[in-house]
Parts: structure tokens; sequence; C-alpha cells
């Protein structure tokens, strides 16, 4: 098996550091969907309570 030449491997970093990139855009979309979904369920929760008690 030949040795791996400098140039082959900065092509395989870049071919990782790229599939990385995209996939860390997608967790974060969903990150952020999940985010927004839980502090607005949150703050349903919060205003139907305090309806409850100042009612």
């Amino acid at each position: 098996m030949p040795k791996p030449t400098a140039a082959s491997v900065d092509q395989k970093i870049e071919s990782h550091v790229d599939a990385c990139s995209e996939r860390y855009h997608a967790i974060d979309k969903r990150l952020y969907r999940i985010e927004f979904i839980l502090i607005a369920a949150s703050s349903s929760v919060i205003g139907l309570l305090l309806k409850l008690v100042l009612v």
C-alpha cells in the first residue's frame, strides 16, 4: 500500500470538512425549529397558568 501524499490527504480533509459543514447546517436548522417550538409552547403554558391564577 503506497503512502498517501500530502495532496491526497488535504483533499480527503477538505471533502470531510465540506460534508461536516452540510450536516452542521442541517442540524442547526432542526435545533432552531425545536427551540422555537419549545419557547412557544412554554409561553402558552405560562400564559394559560397566569390566566387561571389571575381570574
